[in-house]
């Protein structure tokens, strides 16, 4: 109904300004290897679980899952 449209919208935006925290993660990893020929392990952890936060929400504003993604759940593993 409508309101789920909205949380879906708000959820959109969320999105969007995540996608800011992704190229931060990128751009440091890429400095990280460019300085060190090596990835941070502690970055590609935390950009592993990020990547499947983003796909949470992208499954929930496109109707490809029910499951609201967090806060309103468990933060994916």
């Amino acid at each position: 109904g409508i309101r789920d449209s909205v949380a879906s919208r708000g959820l959109g935006d969320v999105y969007k300004r995540q996608l800011g925290v992704l190229w931060l993660i990128v751009t440091v990893q890429f400095l990280f290897v460019l300085f060190t020929n090596s990835p941070n392990e502690n970055i590609l952890r935390a950009a592993s679980g990020f990547r499947n936060y983003m796909v949470q929400i992208l499954d929930f504003i496109t109707y490809r899952s029910e499951d609201k993604p967090f806060p309103f759940s468990d933060f994916p593993s």
